[in-house]
């Protein structure tokens, strides 16, 4: 019985470890990597053809993360701008084949991983200081 509570523990530990280190991840790299990200997605939006691009003046005061979503067409990375209220604008995607995943993946599992980020209390923290 002692065996099972101590493999339990140990098993919480890890599962605690992996989400402190993401959400660390998260704290130190969203400040850090804004411009770059944003240099990024728009070398990505003129090698697409777009006439869209991110303009890091009017983004100052929101934090920059990729996020990724996975569907049955594929994987899309895109960049996405998040404000102290917690509203997400557009999503600018940083490959070539995230413009045509994203348009064809339902609105549900989009809005699914939307939900994910905002709900990473880490993040929370950070966008109320």
């Amino acid at each position: 019985m002692k065996k099972i509570i101590q493999d339990i523990f140990t098993l919480f530990v890890w599962i605690f470890s992996v989400l402190l280190l993401s959400w660390s991840l998260i704290w130190f790299t969203s400040g850090i990597c804004t411009s770059s990200l944003i240099k990024a997605c728009n070398a990505e939006l003129k090698k697409q053809g777009s006439t869209q691009s991110v303009n890091e003046e009017s983004l100052s005061n929101r934090t920059a993360l990729p996020m990724p979503v996975a569907s049955s067409l594929g994987m899309s990375m895109n960049l996405v701008f998040i404000d102290k209220t917690g509203h997400i604008g557009n999503l600018y995607p940083l490959s070539s084949s995230s413009k045509a995943i994203n348009s064809a993946t339902a609105s549900e599992i989009m809005d699914f991983y939307v939900a994910l980020i905002l709900s990473n209390p880490v993040l929370n923290k950070k966008r109320n200081n």
